[in-house]
């Protein structure tokens, strides 16, 4: 076992760390030091192997009761033993206030060497024994992990076989029953695999079921299910779809993806498939059921030419032919200029000045009336005009930028959004300065990169940073490199923010209005807000509250360190006009407790 114990030793006085890191020399450990609360939290949230704290209890700022509580509020460091250090005369309530935080023992300072040495001795025999057993545990983990993969997946793919498929399909019925929404069951047939068999071999036959095998699971949600069901046939479970006609632009994009040519030593094979969609409830009362009604809608589109998509149910059909109309609609909506923003203001906590803004699209057909983005976006991403979209996004937000800058004499950042495919375009992200030149010598003004950054910044939805497929990743840092201010969307619904704050991916986050609607009702998500707002502060990250809506959310926010608001408490969703009235509104002004933008 290499990993090696730290102890973190925290305590304001440097004199009193060094005699500290002195003493523990005796002991095989390697000693890490931090000046207040804050460094302390942050060092144990981003290093591992750390066998003991020893707190100083009086420091500054955040004193060492508030530092261990935070501590044992966080899961990954919260069995770190913390003994306090304390000149304070003991007594019985001040000890039982230290236990109460999270603390193991008290050692009274002046620090007596043999009792330290002794008690840290203790700790750090408990932690190397409880890591040699954990690698044990580990190992036959592993072990047993491997051989139940092997009885559940696919050894050709590594994709779940059916077994795992039917067991899937049963939570996922199950969870309908409670929650709500849909299910649906994707059957997939790859039409002229045999040829590729008869005429490469069944290396090559194999290459094909591999590479379509990866180009579904990369196209499908972490909570889906990608499955080989036998020789080219695949199932795709989806999961949590509350509307039927969300998923078709998805369809869409399978039958387009596996039709893509795959390279075998040099030969372009080109396949295609024929999907059938059965969905819970509705097409059956169990996972066998819905796989039969799925095949059966699959012969359907094979009936149909092939290469394309059908549902079993004769009620769901309408659904294609809303696809293809919108999909259809979409490619006039920018030329007829049906397209538009809203935005809505972000607020400083401290002065109620609006400092940002958020740009929201809206599109207003004239064939299907006014849409929500979630009705058009995922048709413009599968058919591949999202990056004319997103670009026409930015190119709007900056003109409306650029136009109040000169009216109220200082910029407003709007904040607008990127999907997915934008985040995975390399050229999108690295040239996004390039994109915006001509735009800013339009309107007669040169500016530079420092400026661009004053007027644009770009939020990111934390789902895709808790499963970054690609270059994601890499893609985020070029735009944080870049200047470029970026706001993490969506914070503390689905997955942990703290995996990617501690990154640096982002200068902030913005925490839902689902968390938020929680104050003041729901103790559980006011902890949520409290731990969000102190772990992004001690990576310097700014914290915006999304949904405000009442007066007693505003204030526990600001109560609590909030550095911007956001919500219909403040301002509606307004065009540039009224907006740019909004503003005027909203001079540099001191916040008040009770005071109503």
């Amino acid at each position: 076992m290499n990993a090696v114990p730290k102890i973190l030793v925290t305590d304001d006085v440097a004199a009193n760390r060094i005699a500290m890191r002195k003493l523990l020399r005796k002991l095989d450990v390697e000693v890490l030091e931090a000046e207040d609360g804050n460094k302390a939290l942050q060092l144990a949230l981003s290093v591992a192997d750390i066998a003991l704290v020893l707190m100083d209890v009086q420091m500054p700022g955040m004193d060492g009761y508030e530092t261990a509580a935070l501590m044992r509020g966080e899961a990954g460091i919260s069995d770190i033993p913390i003994i306090f250090l304390t000149a304070v005369a003991r007594e019985q309530s001040h000890e039982l206030n230290g236990y109460k935080c999270g603390g193991v023992d008290f050692i009274q300072k002046p620090v007596d060497p043999e009792i330290l040495l002794s008690k840290v001795t203790i700790f750090v025999e408990m932690w190397r024994a409880k890591a040699l057993l954990m690698q044990e545990v580990l190992h036959r983990s592993q072990a047993e992990e491997k051989i139940r993969h092997l009885a559940r997946h696919d050894q050709l793919t590594h994709l779940p076989n059916r077994s795992q498929l039917l067991d899937n399909l049963g939570q996922g019925i199950s969870r309908v029953d409670r929650y709500g929404g849909y299910l649906c069951v994707l059957f997939l047939d790859l039409d002229g695999f045999k040829p590729v068999n008869d005429e490469y071999g069944h290396e090559a036959g194999d290459h094909v079921l591999i590479e379509i095998a990866g180009r579904l699971k990369n196209m499908m949600r972490p909570t889906d299910t990608v499955a080989r069901f036998g020789g080219d046939e695949f199932v795709v479970l989806m999961t949590d779809v509350q509307e039927m006609d969300c998923i078709v632009p998805k369809l869409q994009s399978v039958v387009t993806a596996c039709a893509s040519p795959i390279d075998w030593l040099g030969n372009q094979l080109q396949l295609g498939v024929s999907l059938g969609v059965a969905s819970y409830p509705g097409n059956g009362a169990n996972g066998k059921e819905l796989i039969a009604a799925a095949d059966k809608a699959m012969y359907k589109a094979k009936d149909s030419g092939k290469n394309c998509f059908r549902f079993y149910a004769d009620g769901q059909f309408p659904l294609e032919k809303r696809y293809k109309q919108t999909s259809e609609c979409l490619q006039k909506a920018i030329a007829n200029n049906e397209l538009y923003l809203l935005y809505q203001g972000i607020l400083s906590v401290k002065t109620l000045e609006v400092v940002a803004a958020e740009a929201l699209l809206r599109w207003d057909s004239k064939e299907l009336g006014a849409l929500e983005p979630i009705s058009f976006l995922p048709v413009a991403e599968s058919n591949g005009q999202i990056e004319e979209i997103g670009h026409w996004v930015v190119r709007q937000a900056l003109c409306d930028a650029i136009h109040w800058s000169r009216l109220g004499g200082r910029n407003i950042r709007v904040m607008v959004n990127l999907s997915n495919s934008q985040l995975s375009d390399e050229k999108f992200v690295s040239n996004i300065n390039q994109f915006v030149s001509p735009l800013l010598a339009q309107e007669g003004k040169t500016f530079s990169a420092e400026d661009l950054c004053t007027l644009l910044g770009v939020e990111v939805k934390e789902r895709v940073l808790a499963n970054p497929l690609g270059s994601v990743t890499e893609q985020l840092r070029s735009l944080a490199d870049s200047g470029l201010e970026l706001s993490i969307d969506n914070v503390g619904l689905d997955v942990s923010a703290f995996n990617f704050i501690k990154d640096n991916l982002a200068s902030q986050v913005k925490i839902d209005r689902a968390v938020v609607a929680g104050i003041g009702k729901d103790e559980a998500r006011e902890k949520i807000v409290r731990s969000l707002i102190a772990v992004a502060h001690i990576f310097n990250m700014e914290v915006i509250a999304t949904g405000i809506e009442t007066a007693q959310q505003f204030e526990f926010l600001r109560d609590n360190g909030c550095d911007y608001v956001q919500g219909y408490y403040f301002c509606d969703a307004l065009n540039a006009g009224e907006f740019e009235a909004y503003i005027a509104e909203h001079l540099p002004r001191e916040a008040k407790a009770a005071e109503v933008p």
